[in-house]
C-alpha cells in the first residue's frame, strides 16, 4: 500500500509525499488504488468554483482506501465561494463518492450549495468523525440502489438547511432512495 498527502499549500505537479503534497483531493483520487491511504493536512481547501470532488476508485473489503485527516490536524473543505442555487433544483455537492470500500475520517465540509458529502450506490464504507455543517442541503447523504453495509461512526452534522424549502429538504444525515 502507498501513502499520499494533500495540503492547501501543495501542488498537483508534486509527487504527493509529505514533503511535496498534492493540492487537491481529485489528484489524490486519481493516484490511489485499493489499500492506499490519503492524508489531508490541516487548513482550508477551497475547491475550484463549482468543481465537485469525485471519489471514483474502489477499495476492497480487505484493502479499503483510507482518507484521513493527518494526525490531529483539521482539514476543512469549503464551498462557500461556489455558485448558489437560484431555485430548489440544481446545486453541487462538495464530495461525490460513487465507489466502494472507503474509510473517511476526521474531515470537515461546509458551504456547499447542495450536500456536503453524497455517496451514491456505495457499499462497505466507513464515515468516521466527520464534521459537516452549513450546507444548503443534507450534510451526509447515502443513497441509491446497492447502498449497503456502510457505517457512520460519530461525527457532527448540523445547520444544514435548504433555503428554498424552508429547511424541509435538509437533514444532518440522510439514508434514502435505495
Amino acid at each position: 500500500s502507498r501513502t499520499f498527502f494533500v495540503a492547501p499549500s501543495g501542488s498537483d505537479d508534486n509527487a504527493g509525499t509529505l514533503a511535496a503534497p498534492f493540492a487537491t483531493l481529485t489528484k489524490a483520487n486519481d493516484a490511489v488504488q485499493a489499500g492506499d491511504t490519503i492524508y489531508m493536512r490541516g487548513g482550508t481547501y477551497k475547491p475550484a468554483i463549482d468543481k465537485i470532488i469525485k471519489l471514483t476508485k474502489s477499495g476492497t473489503q480487505e484493502n479499503p482506501i483510507r482518507l484521513f485527516a493527518y494526525k490531529d490536524e483539521r482539514p476543512v473543505i469549503d464551498g462557500s465561494d461556489w455558485t448558489r442555487r437560484s431555485s430548489a433544483a440544481g446545486g453541487k455537492m462538495l464530495i461525490d463518492q460513487t465507489c466502494d470500500y472507503w474509510h473517511v475520517k476526521g474531515l470537515e465540509m461546509t458551504g456547499s450549495p447542495r450536500q456536503g458529502y453524497l455517496a451514491t450506490s456505495v457499499k462497505g464504507s466507513v464515515y468516521e468523525n466527520l464534521n459537516i455543517h452549513d450546507n444548503d442541503n443534507t450534510g451526509l447523504t447515502l443513497a441509491g440502489d446497492g447502498t449497503e453495509n456502510n457505517l457512520i461512526l460519530g461525527g457532527d452534522f448540523y445547520r444544514n438547511y435548504d433555503p428554498f424549502r424552508k429547511g424541509q429538504d435538509a437533514d444532518g444525515i440522510a439514508i434514502k432512495q435505495g
